[in-house]
């Protein structure tokens, strides 16, 4: 986990998946096992059917390939992340308030 993360406290995460110590799915769940209230969008040129949901399941909260987006894109990915993140964690705390 890079060593920012460590030490400091963000809002969102932007992720490449191919980074210079981890690559793919792997690196989006250390990052979000890390930091499990932070939401994470992840970013690749990849945007295959398999990389998209391998990344989503391990974690990340919503996924835009590069070449496909724009500024626009990406400010509303982010949004939706947030937003995204915000409702798993009021769904996971009415659960353990009423567990089913």
């Amino acid at each position: 986990m890079p060593a920012f993360l460590e030490r400091k406290s963000v809002d969102v995460i932007v992720l490449d998946l191919n980074l210079p110590d981890s690559n793919g799915a792997k690196s989006v769940g250390q990052i979000a096992d890390a930091n499990p209230g932070t939401p994470i969008v992840v970013l690749s040129g990849q945007g295959d059917y398999d990389t998209v949901r391998e990344a989503l399941l391990a974690g990340a909260q919503t996924f835009q390939v590069k070449d496909l987006g724009t500024h626009e894109s990406l400010v509303e990915r982010i949004d939706f992340a947030i937003q995204r993140k915000q409702r798993e964690l009021d769904l996971a705390k009415r659960l353990i308030g009423n567990p089913l």
